[in-house]
């Protein structure tokens, strides 16, 4: 394999929607042709589940998120439950 590009390798991308999108362009710009096979499909908590457990707490200092789907989806509640 070149350390150019990726001369024309089939790559297997397995991140969801729509993240292995823009992984797959990144890859044709290298020169490889991406395959997409998502491995798994990130859908929002039940509102219910989520404004359960938001209840739970009294005030948040500090919220560590660990992708920015987590932060796309926890937001949001966070804002509604605690304010902006």
């Amino acid at each position: 394999m070149s350390t150019e590009g990726l001369g024309g390798i089939s790559v297997l991308v397995t991140r969801p929607s729509p993240h292995g999108e823009a992984l797959s362009e990144v890859i044709r710009q290298l020169g490889g042709e991406p395959v997409l096979f998502p491995g798994v499909r990130i859908e929002p908590a039940g509102n219910k589940d989520v404004i359960s457990t938001l209840a739970t707490i009294e005030s948040v200092d500090l919220a560590v998120f660990v992708s920015p789907t987590a932060v796309r989806l926890g937001v949001p509640a966070l804002i509604e439950r605690f304010g902006s």
